[in-house]
């Protein structure tokens, strides 16, 4: 019978998608009729719960252990809304219609709320309905979690947030990795206390970002390539096979990205890609920047430098990265890890990560290869200026991209100018012509050297200063004096300071009779308005009758006599 108030939505609206009658489960299927096959296939196991046996077990605990269950059970599809009595009979065996003593306790609990709406069955009826009420529930996603984060100025326990949403525990991982929070370890709370970071210190590191030499398209332009410049084969994989069969997809499906890669020449296969990237190549030594267990970003992804050990399936807490995103403390110092030995190398060359590069941080990568490829190539192999030198160098710069553009547009421009010779000829229409050329190519210079790609994504970053220049400040910090005879010797030492100065300037008295120009300060005197008598003891006799006179023609602006004095 049809709902005459209008109110079906209810029956999709409070209950879950999975779960919504043992009898009569709801599949996603389009159509109505569904054979015995599919309907067991698509129930996905729901009509494997046994009510009763649960409802019997339940029967035997106390009210304490049915709050705690009907509690794990909200909390765990607490994404799912308001949830019926009569789904959380079908899936913990508890009857919240008949157990009113255990409804009004769920009702003063203060990690569930109950909302009271019409019955679906019967809309003239009202039933309780159930959800978890998480500690921060306005916090949603990692943007509302890091919001909440950096509102907490005193910090706040990681545990508080850990029941907002589903995927809570991986957001915070993935900020605590990228450093957008300050994690601490609390040893009386044993949790961890987050404190919001406010403004990060990124550096760039020294060396151009690479994918491994096996993760590379291996593609021939001759052998995939014929006269007319027709694709004649597919790319090869690195284990030998067909990249559209290594991917799975059809033949008419690979020939369709072949053409794009064949002129790139820098994509990635597609068997090359479901491949996990664990290691990046560098042209610079990455070992003097960074240390093990430091947070590094590349291709705009933060990750950690591997510190796992071998022969380990859980690793131990000396092999762990630390919470902060510095560490004080090189892992690979210790003894015992160096016996272990490292899963993955982290030499001169290569940079090895904590997990697989996802394909945003890859295309970040190959972009910006394309990038420094296109300046390269109308930079002249980099000879317009110094400019390109620092975008196109392995060593890492902090100067404004724009300003570099600008600089690297007008450096083109005054090496193209020649000499005029002795008896040339040419015309007006020849050197309007080549004027015209070179502001197009001085505009295309300047739009290859905005590309964002190649600012952001050539260099990895990390957080603070590199490795070598935190120890070179160590290392030369016993040297700095520590009382001021010390310094002052060493000032007089490196002439710095003469002999017979003091080493701090007496300090400018201020002058209480000069303005801030040193001009004499005017002094400008003021009389209060309605100032009232004082001698109230005079007030009707003749004295009185003459100072009330004097005071209104002073008030008045005329001039009053010194009374005889």
């Amino acid at each position: 019978m049809a709902n005459v108030y209008g109110l079906d939505f209810l029956r999709s609206e409070h209950v879950l998608d999975e779960v919504h009658s043992n009898r009569n489960p709801r599949h996603p299927s389009s159509s109505g009729n569904i054979d015995d096959e599919d309907r067991a296939s698509n129930s996905g196991g729901i009509d494997d719960i046994d009510t009763e046996a649960l409802a019997a077990a339940a029967a035997n605990k106390s009210d304490t252990e049915k709050q705690y269950d009907i509690l794990n059970f909200l909390k765990a599809h607490r994404s799912a809304g308001w949830m019926p009595p009569t789904v959380i009979y079908q899936r913990t065996g508890i009857d919240l219609e008949e157990d009113t003593e255990l409804a009004e306790k769920l009702r003063n609990h203060y990690k569930i709320k109950v909302e009271t709406v019409p019955d679906p069955e019967n809309p003239s009826l009202t039933i309780d309905t159930y959800s978890y009420q998480a500690t921060y529930n306005h916090v949603r996603d990692r943007k509302t979690l890091l919001a909440q984060i950096n509102r907490c100025k005193n910090g706040v326990l990681m545990k508080e947030l850990e029941d907002s949403y589903d995927t809570v525990q991986s957001d915070l991982d993935a900020l605590v990795c990228a450093g957008d929070v300050l994690a601490l370890f609390n040893p009386e709370r044993k949790d961890k206390v987050l404190f919001p970071r406010g403004e990060p210190f990124l550096v760039e590191l020294d060396g151009i970002v690479a994918l491994p030499l096996e993760q590379k398209p291996q593609l021939d332009p001759v052998a995939n390539t014929g006269a007319d410049g027709a694709v004649k084969a597919e790319p090869v994989a690195p284990n030998g096979a067909a990249a559209s069969e290594a991917a799975g997809e059809t033949p008419s499906v690979a020939a369709d990205k072949i053409p794009s890669e064949v002129e790139s020449g820098t994509h990635i296969t597609p068997a090359a890609a479901s491949k996990p990237i664990y290691t990046i190549e560098m042209d610079s030594n990455p070992t003097t920047q960074i240390r093990r267990g430091e947070a590094v970003q590349i291709g705009g992804t933060w990750f950690r430098v591997s510190s796992d050990v071998k022969g380990h399936k859980n690793q131990p807490v000396r092999a762990k990265a630390p919470l902060s995103v510095v560490a004080r403390k090189d892992i690979a110092l210790s003894k015992n890890n160096r016996l272990d030995g490292f899963v993955r190398t982290f030499d001169s060359r290569e940079l090895p990560i904590d997990a697989p590069l996802p394909p945003s941080a890859i295309e970040n990568v190959q972009k910006a290869k394309e990038a420094r490829e296109k300046l390269l190539k109308l930079s002249h192999g980099g000879r317009a200026g110094g400019a390109a030198s620092q975008l196109l160098g392995t060593n890492a710069h902090s100067s404004n991209p724009v300003a570099l553009a600008s600089t690297l547009g007008t450096s083109h421009a005054a090496g193209s100018r020649r000499r005029p010779q002795v008896g040339s000829s040419l015309g007006a229409a020849s050197s309007a012509s080549a004027r015209k050329a070179q502001q197009e190519a001085i505009a295309k210079l300047r739009e290859a050297a905005l590309d964002p790609y190649l600012s952001l994504y050539s260099h990895p970053k990390r957080h603070g200063c590199t490795k070598d220049v935190r120890e070179l400040y160590l290392g030369t910090r016993s040297k700095v004096p520590s009382t001021e005879a010390a310094l002052k010797a060493a000032l007089v030492e490196h002439k710095l300071l003469e002999p017979g100065e003091e080493l701090r300037r007496a300090r400018l008295q201020k002058r209480a009779n000069v303005d801030n120009d040193g001009k004499p300060k005017k002094r400008r005197y003021y009389e209060r308005k309605n100032q009232r008598m004082t001698n109230t003891h005079l007030e009707g006799t003749e004295i009185g009758a003459v100072l009330r006179r004097a005071t209104e023609k002073q008030q008045q602006g005329q001039q009053v006599g010194d009374g005889g004095m």
